[in-house]
């Protein structure tokens, strides 16, 4: 009797310790803004006009004012941090920003990582150089220098044109440039609208090279929260909508957006303002 109710126990411990594990479900970024009442973005103060520190020392931008019209529809406060192309991908994955509001090409290679909104942005890619110099990226083979940010996909879109051609990075943009301005490199890879920020700034010593590529841009959110990407996406379209998006957009870039959201041809069903 003894041995039979030994081994009843013995397979009745073995079926729970085979039974499938059950995850925890990870809470979605929006429930936490909602229960924390703030939203935390991210955006990259070396990027003017998207993102910049301001004389008050606040973030100012389109970047940043497409936040707070976010926040705005959340009802909740919303907090800015700076974050440079090196630290965006861990920023996001250890749940220090719940989203990078920036200029972030959506290749395949970082969703593999994380997760992207709909396009929200088109711009170009340049190469800004020195007043005088060829403007033409292709003949930037050695022993000129090229640089740009930490994790910047504009490298890789060199390289392809240059195999042979040498990229610096830097820490962001404004480095870059710095070192442009020092003959310490001879051109910076950047989108057109920072470019023509930084060639505005230093007058007549810098100038915006040829296009060459056409970059999409996206905000960078945690991998595998539909909740939260589908919130945002809904959420752009509505100010897009509603005739705001324009508006800031035309207050920041100079021109009202020279491209649609979700499709060419509509935003997407169901959506109001």
């Amino acid at each position: 009797m003894k041995r039979k109710l030994l081994w009843a126990g013995i397979l009745a411990i073995s079926s729970f310790l085979s039974l499938p594990t059950i995850a925890a479900e990870t809470v979605s970024v929006l429930d936490q803004v909602k229960q924390r009442g703030k939203l935390v973005i991210g955006v990259d103060p070396s990027a003017p006009p998207m993102a910049q520190i301001g004389a008050d020392g606040k973030s100012v931008g389109f970047a940043p004012d497409l936040a707070r019209a976010v926040a705005k529809e959340l009802n909740v406060s919303v907090e800015f941090k700076p974050i440079s192309g090196a630290v965006q991908i861990p920023s996001i994955k250890n749940g220090d920003i719940d989203a990078m509001f920036g200029s972030t090409t959506p290749t395949v290679k970082r969703e593999q990582v994380l997760d992207f909104t709909i396009v929200y942005n088109w711009d170009y890619v340049v190469p800004l150089v020195r007043a005088g110099e060829s403007g033409d990226i292709k003949t930037y083979t050695p022993p000129r220098r090229v640089s740009t940010s930490k994790n910047n996909y504009a490298a890789q879109l060199f390289k392809d044109l240059v195999p042979t051609g040498q990229v610096t990075f830097f820490d962001n943009y404004s480095d870059a440039v710095e070192a442009l301005r020092s003959n310490q490199t001879d051109a910076v890879l950047l989108n057109s609208f920072s470019a023509k920020a930084y060639a505005k700034r230093y007058g007549d010593s810098l100038k915006i090279g040829e296009a060459f590529f056409t970059d999409p841009q996206a905000i960078i959110v945690r991998q595998n929260d539909s909740l939260w990407r589908n919130y945002l996406n809904h959420t752009i379209q509505k100010i897009w909508a509603r005739g705001e998006f324009a508006e800031l957009y035309e207050k920041h870039f100079g021109y009202t957006p020279e491209f649609t959201i979700w499709s060419q041809y509509r935003l997407q069903p169901g959506i109001e303002n």
